[in-house]
């Protein structure tokens, strides 16, 4: 009972779970802000999707508004997690082990639809390669944590 007691309260790597929850959407919004805004506000967008344009492609404003709409998606999601988190919600660790899976497919399908627009551009640039990356490397950690750490089973249980 008492290892039981020592183990309630987002303690430990917990911390550290939860810093990154609240970083996350303050990260996503202000990369999102950086990209999409001068995207919008200096005439690019314009210049990939217009037919008159030397830059024109067909995908490319399917490929922007879907990149927006996941990335959006994503902001949300970070703060049902924070949600959850905070809540000690049952459902926290499915929801957190979902999400770090879905950003390393969704980086991956992103490369791959950049790869049909820009054939000649190398799939994997170095910053796409470091999000990669760092998505795996975070997912390698953190998920075997939420599935295997006795503090995750003791305090993830409030529905």
């Amino acid at each position: 009972m008492d290892d039981i007691n020592k183990l309630k309260g987002l303690g430990g790597w917990l911390t550290l779970v939860g810093f990154g929850l609240i970083v996350s959407p303050i990260r996503l919004i202000v990369t999102g802000y950086q990209t999409y805004y001068p995207m919008f506000s200096e005439g690019i967008f314009n210049s990939l999707t217009s037919v008159d344009s030397v830059y024109y492609h067909p995908l490319w404003i399917y490929y922007i508004l879907g990149e927006i709409t996941v990335n959006t998606i994503f902001v949300l999601t970070s703060f049902v997690l924070l949600y959850l988190f905070f809540k000690k919600h049952y459902l926290f660790p499915k929801v957190f082990i979902s999400v770090c899976i879905a950003m390393i497919i969704f980086i991956l399908i992103d490369a791959s639809l950049i790869k049909l627009i820009l054939p000649n551009e190398e799939i994997f640039d170095s910053d796409t390669a470091s999000e990669l990356m760092r998505s795996i490397f975070y997912g390698m950690i953190w998920i075997p944590y939420m599935m295997f750490s006795k503090r995750v089973k003791v305090n993830f249980v409030e529905k």
